[in-house]
Protein backbone atom coordinates (compact mmCIF):
# COMPACT_ATOMS: atom_id res chain seq x y z
CA UNK A 1 0.00 0.00 0.00
CA UNK A 2 2.00 3.28 -0.94
CA UNK A 3 2.74 5.97 1.73
CA UNK A 4 0.49 9.06 2.01
CA UNK A 5 1.95 12.07 2.58
CA UNK A 6 -0.21 14.70 3.87
CA UNK A 7 -0.74 17.46 1.38
CA UNK A 8 0.76 20.30 4.07
CA UNK A 9 3.85 18.82 4.05
CA UNK A 10 4.36 18.40 0.43
CA UNK A 11 3.72 22.26 0.01
CA UNK A 12 5.88 22.90 2.86
CA UNK A 13 8.87 21.44 1.44
CA UNK A 14 8.13 22.70 -1.99
CA UNK A 15 8.43 26.05 -0.79
CA UNK A 16 11.48 26.17 1.39
CA UNK A 17 12.97 23.91 -1.81
CA UNK A 18 12.53 26.94 -3.99
CA UNK A 19 13.32 29.77 -1.50
CA UNK A 20 16.46 27.76 -1.26
CA UNK A 21 16.74 27.29 -5.19
CA UNK A 22 16.63 31.46 -5.64
CA UNK A 23 19.05 32.23 -2.77
CA UNK A 24 22.02 30.18 -4.85
CA UNK A 25 20.96 31.71 -8.12
CA UNK A 26 20.52 34.95 -6.92
CA UNK A 27 23.96 36.82 -7.27
CA UNK A 28 26.02 37.92 -4.84
CA UNK A 29 26.13 41.48 -3.27
CA UNK A 30 29.28 43.56 -3.74
CA UNK A 31 30.91 44.63 -0.65
CA UNK A 32 30.24 48.13 0.45
CA UNK A 33 32.43 51.00 -1.42
CA UNK A 34 33.64 48.45 -4.28
CA UNK A 35 31.38 49.37 -6.89
CA UNK A 36 31.63 51.68 -9.84
CA UNK A 37 32.28 54.85 -8.45
CA UNK A 38 29.81 57.81 -9.27
CA UNK A 39 29.90 59.76 -12.15
CA UNK A 40 30.69 63.35 -11.87
CA UNK A 41 27.59 65.09 -12.02
CA UNK A 42 26.80 67.98 -14.40
CA UNK A 43 27.75 71.06 -12.39
CA UNK A 44 31.48 68.96 -12.00
CA UNK A 45 33.07 68.68 -15.50
CA UNK A 46 36.33 69.76 -16.86
CA UNK A 47 38.67 71.22 -14.47
CA UNK A 48 40.07 74.58 -14.99
CA UNK A 49 43.40 73.18 -13.20
CA UNK A 50 46.36 74.86 -15.44
CA UNK A 51 44.76 76.74 -17.82
CA UNK A 52 45.90 79.96 -16.77
CA UNK A 53 49.58 78.45 -17.27
CA UNK A 54 49.29 77.27 -20.21
CA UNK A 55 47.37 80.57 -21.62
CA UNK A 56 50.50 82.64 -20.18
CA UNK A 57 52.67 79.98 -22.37
CA UNK A 58 50.59 80.29 -25.09
CA UNK A 59 50.94 84.47 -24.86
CA UNK A 60 47.20 84.18 -24.88
CA UNK A 61 46.58 86.08 -21.52
CA UNK A 62 44.45 89.39 -22.00
CA UNK A 63 46.64 92.80 -21.77
CA UNK A 64 47.41 93.44 -18.26
CA UNK A 65 46.98 96.79 -16.95
CA UNK A 66 49.39 97.95 -14.35
CA UNK A 67 48.54 100.34 -11.38
CA UNK A 68 50.71 102.08 -9.64
CA UNK A 69 50.52 102.22 -5.76
CA UNK A 70 51.94 103.70 -2.92
CA UNK A 71 53.11 102.22 0.61
CA UNK A 72 54.45 103.38 3.21
CA UNK A 73 57.98 104.44 3.22
CA UNK A 74 58.02 105.98 0.13
CA UNK A 75 57.72 102.24 -1.79
CA UNK A 76 55.74 102.50 -4.95
CA UNK A 77 54.50 98.95 -6.19
CA UNK A 78 52.70 98.44 -9.69
CA UNK A 79 50.11 95.33 -8.88
CA UNK A 80 47.58 94.35 -11.84
CA UNK A 81 44.09 96.06 -11.94
CA UNK A 82 42.16 92.93 -12.15
CA UNK A 83 42.69 89.75 -12.41
CA UNK A 84 44.87 87.92 -15.23
CA UNK A 85 42.18 86.47 -17.26
CA UNK A 86 42.12 84.46 -20.36
CA UNK A 87 39.67 82.93 -23.30
CA UNK A 88 38.40 79.55 -21.56
CA UNK A 89 34.98 77.83 -22.32
CA UNK A 90 33.87 79.55 -25.19
CA UNK A 91 34.45 83.18 -23.33
CA UNK A 92 36.91 85.83 -24.45
CA UNK A 93 37.89 86.91 -20.88
CA UNK A 94 37.97 84.40 -17.45
CA UNK A 95 39.36 84.85 -14.50
CA UNK A 96 40.52 81.67 -14.38
CA UNK A 97 41.70 80.46 -11.16
CA UNK A 98 45.35 79.45 -10.25
CA UNK A 99 47.33 77.13 -7.97
CA UNK A 100 50.44 78.95 -6.05
CA UNK A 101 53.36 77.04 -8.06
CA UNK A 102 51.40 78.06 -11.05
CA UNK A 103 51.21 81.50 -10.53
CA UNK A 104 54.81 81.67 -9.11
CA UNK A 105 55.45 80.04 -12.86
CA UNK A 106 53.41 83.35 -14.45
CA UNK A 107 54.69 85.79 -12.20
CA UNK A 108 58.05 84.81 -13.01
CA UNK A 109 56.91 85.11 -16.85
CA UNK A 110 55.69 88.03 -16.56
CA UNK A 111 58.34 89.72 -14.48
CA UNK A 112 56.55 89.75 -11.10
CA UNK A 113 56.51 87.92 -8.06
CA UNK A 114 53.21 87.51 -5.77
CA UNK A 115 51.92 90.23 -3.23
CA UNK A 116 52.32 90.17 0.21
CA UNK A 117 49.36 90.49 2.65
CA UNK A 118 50.29 94.02 3.24
CA UNK A 119 50.52 94.85 -0.22
CA UNK A 120 47.43 93.28 -0.90
CA UNK A 121 45.75 95.07 1.82
CA UNK A 122 47.00 98.62 0.46
CA UNK A 123 46.09 97.81 -2.79
CA UNK A 124 42.52 96.78 -1.60
CA UNK A 125 42.67 100.27 0.02
CA UNK A 126 43.64 102.26 -3.22
CA UNK A 127 41.34 100.65 -5.77
CA UNK A 128 38.61 102.80 -6.51
CA UNK A 129 36.02 99.49 -7.27
CA UNK A 130 35.38 97.43 -4.16
CA UNK A 131 33.09 95.10 -4.90
CA UNK A 132 31.47 92.34 -2.01
CA UNK A 133 32.79 88.74 -1.99
CA UNK A 134 30.61 85.96 -3.84
CA UNK A 135 31.52 82.74 -2.61
CA UNK A 136 29.69 80.16 -4.45
CA UNK A 137 28.63 77.04 -2.30
CA UNK A 138 31.43 74.36 -1.77
CA UNK A 139 31.83 71.12 -3.05
CA UNK A 140 33.89 69.09 -5.63
CA UNK A 141 32.80 71.31 -8.43
CA UNK A 142 34.73 74.37 -6.89
CA UNK A 143 37.62 73.43 -9.20
CA UNK A 144 36.06 73.04 -12.16
CA UNK A 145 35.69 75.30 -15.36
CA UNK A 146 32.21 75.64 -15.09
CA UNK A 147 32.29 77.11 -11.69
CA UNK A 148 35.16 79.21 -12.83
CA UNK A 149 32.99 80.80 -15.56
CA UNK A 150 30.31 80.91 -12.87
CA UNK A 151 32.48 83.04 -10.52
CA UNK A 152 34.33 85.22 -13.45
CA UNK A 153 30.66 86.24 -15.00
CA UNK A 154 29.49 87.65 -11.36
CA UNK A 155 32.42 89.85 -10.72
CA UNK A 156 32.10 91.13 -14.32
CA UNK A 157 28.41 92.30 -13.10
CA UNK A 158 29.91 93.61 -9.87
CA UNK A 159 32.13 95.84 -11.91
CA UNK A 160 30.25 96.61 -14.35
CA UNK A 161 27.16 98.05 -12.05
CA UNK A 162 29.79 100.09 -10.01
CA UNK A 163 30.49 102.08 -13.59
CA UNK A 164 33.86 99.88 -14.23
CA UNK A 165 35.20 97.74 -17.30
CA UNK A 166 36.26 94.01 -16.31
CA UNK A 167 39.87 93.88 -16.93
CA UNK A 168 40.53 97.39 -16.98
CA UNK A 169 39.17 98.96 -14.18
CA UNK A 170 41.28 99.28 -10.85
CA UNK A 171 38.97 96.70 -8.75
CA UNK A 172 39.16 94.32 -5.67
CA UNK A 173 38.70 92.22 -4.23
CA UNK A 174 38.41 89.96 -7.20
CA UNK A 175 39.16 86.74 -5.87
CA UNK A 176 41.23 85.49 -2.95
CA UNK A 177 44.71 85.05 -3.85
CA UNK A 178 48.31 83.39 -3.04
CA UNK A 179 50.32 85.83 -1.45
CA UNK A 180 54.43 85.23 0.14
CA UNK A 181 54.18 85.59 3.89
CA UNK A 182 57.12 84.67 6.45
CA UNK A 183 54.99 80.95 7.27
CA UNK A 184 54.96 79.92 3.79
CA UNK A 185 57.00 77.28 4.81
CA UNK A 186 54.13 75.63 6.97
CA UNK A 187 52.49 74.21 3.81
CA UNK A 188 54.45 75.90 0.75
CA UNK A 189 51.25 78.07 -0.10
CA UNK A 190 49.56 80.76 1.75
CA UNK A 191 46.40 82.11 0.99
CA UNK A 192 44.10 85.28 2.15
CA UNK A 193 41.30 88.18 1.00
CA UNK A 194 37.90 88.39 -0.51
CA UNK A 195 38.30 91.93 1.95
CA UNK A 196 34.80 92.63 2.63
CA UNK A 197 34.09 97.05 1.85
CA UNK A 198 31.67 96.86 4.59
CA UNK A 199 34.02 96.59 7.41
CA UNK A 200 37.53 96.07 5.54
CA UNK A 201 38.24 92.50 7.44
CA UNK A 202 38.94 89.50 4.77
CA UNK A 203 36.88 86.43 4.61
CA UNK A 204 40.29 84.18 4.58
CA UNK A 205 42.76 85.89 6.75
CA UNK A 206 45.94 84.55 6.09
CA UNK A 207 45.51 80.66 5.93
CA UNK A 208 47.99 77.52 5.49
CA UNK A 209 44.75 74.86 4.37
CA UNK A 210 46.46 73.98 1.06
CA UNK A 211 49.21 73.16 -0.72
CA UNK A 212 51.09 74.51 -3.35
CA UNK A 213 48.48 72.65 -5.88
CA UNK A 214 45.35 73.50 -4.74
CA UNK A 215 42.90 75.17 -7.08
CA UNK A 216 39.68 76.60 -6.93
CA UNK A 217 37.56 78.96 -8.52
CA UNK A 218 38.28 81.64 -5.56
CA UNK A 219 41.72 81.28 -5.87
CA UNK A 220 42.34 84.11 -9.06
CA UNK A 221 45.88 85.87 -10.08
CA UNK A 222 46.78 89.48 -8.79
CA UNK A 223 50.04 90.26 -9.10
CA UNK A 224 52.83 92.53 -8.34
CA UNK A 225 55.56 93.72 -10.67
CA UNK A 226 59.01 92.44 -9.29
CA UNK A 227 60.36 96.06 -9.64
CA UNK A 228 59.50 98.78 -7.63
CA UNK A 229 60.80 102.70 -7.40
CA UNK A 230 61.89 104.24 -4.02
CA UNK A 231 62.48 108.01 -4.77
CA UNK A 232 63.45 107.78 -8.34
CA UNK A 233 65.47 104.28 -7.65
CA UNK A 234 64.63 101.06 -8.89
CA UNK A 235 63.96 98.63 -6.13
CA UNK A 236 63.64 95.08 -6.43
CA UNK A 237 61.19 93.40 -4.57
CA UNK A 238 62.73 89.96 -3.54
CA UNK A 239 65.36 92.26 -2.36
CA UNK A 240 62.91 94.05 -0.03
CA UNK A 241 61.38 90.62 0.70
CA UNK A 242 64.65 88.52 1.66
CA UNK A 243 64.56 89.56 5.53
CA UNK A 244 60.68 87.99 6.12
CA UNK A 245 59.91 85.28 3.66
CA UNK A 246 62.70 81.94 3.60
CA UNK A 247 64.98 82.27 0.34
CA UNK A 248 63.90 78.81 -0.89
CA UNK A 249 60.80 80.37 -1.33
CA UNK A 250 62.07 83.63 -3.04
CA UNK A 251 64.29 81.47 -5.46
CA UNK A 252 61.82 80.40 -7.90
CA UNK A 253 60.80 84.24 -9.03
CA UNK A 254 64.52 84.49 -9.69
Amino acid sequence: MPLLVPAGLVLGALIVGLFAWGRAAAPAAKPAGKGKPPEKGPASGPSAAGLLLDAAKAGRLLPIRWVPVELPGGLTIEVTADALMAPAGGEGAVRLPVSYKDQVAIAKLLGAVSPTRAWWDATFKAAPIKIPPAPLPAGPQMGSLAYALKYSRSVDEAIQKRGGTPGESFARDVGKGWVLDPSISQKGAVNYGWIQPSNGVPIQSLGHGHNAAHHDYSQTAVLVKRMARRGGEAVDLLDELAASVPAEYLAPYR
